[in-house]
């Protein structure tokens, strides 16, 4: 609550501190085409996994490459609603060294293909756009564990173990964009379900 209030203000204060333009650049409105790449970091689908008699533990930063299609096709007051398609892949990964020199590791990837839609709030700032919204679709997930050096007494001395699974994922965000020149804009955006936060850059097309 108190970070989506930042937001706000922060957008309050840019209306106000910018003359409105005629010839203004609207990076969303009905007809528009926006193509955008983007990385996040900071989440991941993996559950937590015990280990016994473990000496050290690391995990890698979970990153989430992403990109998305918006169609401006709604006009609704001082929003503009959009919808299209989003491709991502997420990779995580975890590793314990046990007391014997043994390194065991668990790696998971996810692809997602879902749709996301938004709305997007004019506040008469050129170049500016704000919005929200979520995305909902399918979400394959590979798994893959390995054990490499001395295994403790009663394992195999070649665990290697993976799996595919599949799931409906869905997540929300909160971004805001601004124009950097006639059909580029840059986005930040925050976020659950997929990646806490994502930047990127975003086309008109």
């Amino acid at each position: 609550d108190k970070l989506f209030g930042g937001l706000l203000l922060c957008f309050a204060l840019l209306s106000g501190g910018f003359t409105q333009e005629a010839n203004a650049q609207k990076l969303t409105e009905v007809g528009s085409r926006t193509l955008g790449f983007g990385l996040g970091f900071g989440y991941n689908y993996y559950s937590s996994s015990s280990s016994y008699g473990s000496r050290t533990s690391s995990s890698s930063l979970p990153y989430y490459l992403r990109g998305h299609l918006d169609f401006g096709i709604a006009d609704l007051g001082p929003t503009v609603l959009t919808v299209g398609p989003m491709i991502g892949f997420g990779h995580s990964s975890r590793r314990w060294t046990y007391a014997n020199g043994s390194e065991r590791r668990w790696v998971w990837t996810n692809t997602v293909i879902a749709a996301r839609g938004a709305i997007h709030y004019d506040f008469d700032v050129p170049r500016l756009d704000c919005y929200g919204g979520l995305a909902v679709g399918p979400r394959i997930q590979t798994y893959r564990e390995t054990w490499d050096g001395n295994r403790p007494d009663g394992y195999d001395n070649d665990v290697k173990w993976s799996s595919t699974s599949a799931y409906l994922s869905a997540g929300g965000f909160l971004g805001v964009a601004y124009g950097i020149g006639d059909r580029a804009s840059l986005f930040g955006e925050l976020g659950f379900g997929y990646s806490w936060f994502t930047a990127g850059v975003q086309f008109q097309i």
